[in-house]
């Protein structure tokens, strides 16, 4: 029996995609067959997700990923998304509507339903994600551009707050990291010492 392939698709496929395929990849490789791709590409990943995957769990994102598009990697069987508002229900709802037409021109037969068992509620929460936006039809490619640099801004002015409580954060569980080698230590020599 093959293993199910399972892809985590984002907009760059430059970091936080990568990372989910390189931990699939390593820590599930017996489990499933783990992807990435993206609706755009970059020249190459997010040097910072290289280091960082590298220094914390030795993991070379860079020997056998590269940034691709959705179309160079194998029809998934679980695409996951990896939290991109912007374009991500978009995407499901243009390459699932076709099977969904043809669900409802079945009549929606019972035989149809189970032979597209994953596009179809996948193409329900896409219309879902629609509905709940207030949209009517799929929006611009140009659109959604100025709503995603929008968006970016906003991360970028948020990241300075974000780093400093990070910053902070790490304080604290260096500092506790040393009260508890002060204890410990404290104890071991007061197991060591003879009692009179």
């Amino acid at each position: 029996m093959s293993k199910p392939k399972i892809a985590f698709i984002c907009v760059h496929n430059s970091c936080r995609s990568q990372i989910a395929e390189a931990f699939g990849k390593v820590l599930a490789a017996d489990v499933f067959e783990s992807y990435s791709a993206g609706t755009e590409t970059k020249p190459q990943i997010n040097q910072d997700a290289v280091r960082l995957m590298k220094e914390l769990y030795g993991i070379d994102m860079e020997k056998t990923q590269y940034s691709k598009l959705i179309s160079a990697i194998p029809k998934p069987d679980i695409a996951i998304s990896m939290g991109c508002n912007v374009s991500c229900p978009f995407i499901n709802y243009a390459r699932t509507r076709p099977v969904y037409d043809a669900y409802r021109k079945a009549g929606y037969s019972k035989s149809f339903l189970d032979a597209h068992r994953e596009e179809i509620p996948l193409h329900k929460a896409a219309k879902a994600a629609f509905d709940e936006a207030g949209l009517k039809k799929l929006p611009k490619a140009k659109d959604l551009s100025i709503e995603y640099a929008a968006l970016l801004k906003k991360k970028k002015e948020a990241y300075p707050d974000y780093r400093k409580a990070r910053d902070e954060m790490q304080e604290l569980m260096k500092a506790q990291k040393n009260v508890e080698m002060f204890f410990a230590e404290e104890k071991d020599t007061a197991e060591k010492e003879p009692t009179r």
